[in-house]
């Protein structure tokens, strides 16, 4: 059978601080008060500023208005940063207020952070810093679990990858691509398009220097393939030139 609760003024048996009881046990205490091991009487709470004590004296569990509960419960820190809900030191904030967060750089602050997966703010609504697995892209922090992966443009798409060894591809992977004088590869060392002056080779694993004035695509390194609309191939030798060809109609001098 379920025990009666007694408000304070039948709970005179356990003290003048037991706020409710039954009629074998305190249940609650007063404020500044904590209930003992035995629930037989209420012990004032030894924390300055703190409501409410633990089952140990010296551990508060509740601090009063402006004040926070330090690490290990020993104390009640002064926490009168706005929209703080717990500092970590004397008005020095460690958590913030749903839509808050602490100021990027520093701890006094709390300011208005909506952002999407934003970790921390550096100023209103600004995003300083994002969660892991996102990504800081202009003020938006966008999905980034891409392998090797430092810095997204957009939802897993790299733009900047943490090895150094490796590139990001034309689809936003990071890859090897160590071909020389290649902007950027497909796939690994599957180049997608060469520097100036370079043309790509036919299996794609090569950029040729390709010097001669009016050719579009080289072969190998300094041989013209095609030749700009104008100008014809020289068969002399290597195909090493691209000739005017003045011809009316000539495909090919």
């Amino acid at each position: 059978m379920a025990q009666s609760i007694h408000s304070q003024a039948n709970c005179g048996a356990f003290g003048p601080n037991c706020a409710t009881c039954t009629s074998v046990a305190c249940l609650t205490c007063n404020q500044f008060y904590s209930l003992s091991n035995n629930a037989q009487t209420c012990n004032e709470c030894n924390v300055a500023n703190c409501l409410q004590c633990g089952q140990f004296n010296n551990f508060c569990s509740n601090c009063a208005t402006g004040f926070s509960i330090s690490t290990f419960g020993g104390s009640c820190i002064q926490c009168n940063v706005t929209n703080c809900l717990n500092c970590q030191s004397q008005n020095f904030c460690s958590l913030c207020a749903p839509g808050f967060t602490v100021l990027a750089g520093g701890a006094s602050t709390c300011t208005q952070c909506n952002v999407a997966n934003c970790r921390s703010c550096s100023s209103t609504n600004t995003c300083g810093t994002c969660l892991s697995t996102f990504s800081l892209s202009g003020n938006t922090c966008v999905t980034c679990t891409i392998a090797n992966c430092l810095i997204c443009s957009a939802p897993n798409f790299c733009k900047t990858c943490s090895n150094p060894a490796l590139e990001p591809s034309t689809s936003g992977a990071c890859i090897t691509c160590t071909i020389e004088s290649c902007l950027q590869c497909t796939t690994n060392n599957i180049c997608a398009s060469c520097a100036s002056g370079f043309t790509l080779s036919p299996d794609l694993e090569h950029c040729f220097g390709c010097n001669i004035p009016n050719c579009i695509t080289c072969d190998a390194q300094n041989s013209c393939g095609v030749c700009s609309p104008g100008y014809s191939l020289n068969n002399n030798g290597a195909g090493s030139s691209c000739d005017l060809c003045s011809i009316s109609n000539c495909l090919s001098c």
